[in-house]
This record gives structure tokens, sequence and C-alpha cells, in this order.
């Protein structure tokens, strides 16, 4: 499964398992999108130390056998996954932030594209600010 989220022009688009397209609508909140700003809680602190350029948060799993280095300025993507328990490690490194080709939002030309009224994506709910999130609990 392939899914889009073109946020330039509120669009969303999925390939299914059988190679299916389908794309529909977003509704963004008014204010416009922002990537998700994560709450400082117990298992979640500000680091002082960067990874390459980016100020990073540190995840702990309940556990403790877990830990993310997650970067807000990419979407809180883990630049440094790690277990502490079995020694397993991953780190990605040479990561600049610049604006991709326009066509990595959009299907591959020429591939045919049911058209859904089903907003997905990134929908406003009106419920609560949409860029403070806290970390959700595992399990």
């Amino acid at each position: 499964m392939i899914s889009i989220h073109n946020i330039a022009q509120e669009r969303w688009y999925i390939k299914s398992i059988s190679g299916q397209w389908t794309g529909g609508p977003m509704q963004l909140p008014p204010e416009g999108w922002r990537p998700v700003q994560w709450i400082e809680s117990q298992r979640v602190s500000k680091q002082q130390q960067k990874v390459g350029t980016f100020d990073v948060y540190r995840e702990q799993s309940a556990s403790g056998s877990e830990i993310k280095l997650r970067a807000p300025a990419l979407n809180m993507f883990a630049l440094v996954d790690q277990n502490v328990m079995n020694g397993r490690r991953q780190v990605f490194s040479n990561v600049h932030l610049g604006e991709p080709p326009q066509e990595m939002f959009e299907p591959p030309q020429g591939v045919v594209v049911s058209q859904s009224e089903y907003l997905n994506g990134i929908v406003a709910t009106g419920r609560e600010d949409p860029s403070t999130l806290r970390l959700p609990a595992r399990r």
C-alpha cells in the first residue's frame, strides 16, 4: 500500500495492495497544516544534543528497552532508533531539509485514479489544536 498526502493541493492518494489508485480531498485546519509538536512528558524529553543539524526529543519505551531520538523539523521522524536489550541501533545520517519535487506527492503519470469524495488525510476536526499532541502510551 502507498499513501500520499499532497498538502499543497489538499488531496490524498492511496494505492491499494491490488494496485488500484484512489484519490480524494483533504480538509486542512483553517490556520494551515503544521508538523506535530510533542509535549514533554515522563517518557519524552527535549535533548541538548543534536543529531546532525536537527534538534531532537528523546522517547523511551515504558520498559526502557527502546530509545528513539525524534526530530520535530522532520515531523518527529526517528533519526536514531535503538534497542538497548538486543543492541540493535538504526541511525539516519546526511539528512537535509528541502523542497521535494512536486511529482513525489502525486500518483505516477498515466495511472488511473478513482476519485472519492471521502475526506481523508489531514482532516480538520475542530476539537483541539492539531499541532500539539501527546505521545500515545505504548502497551
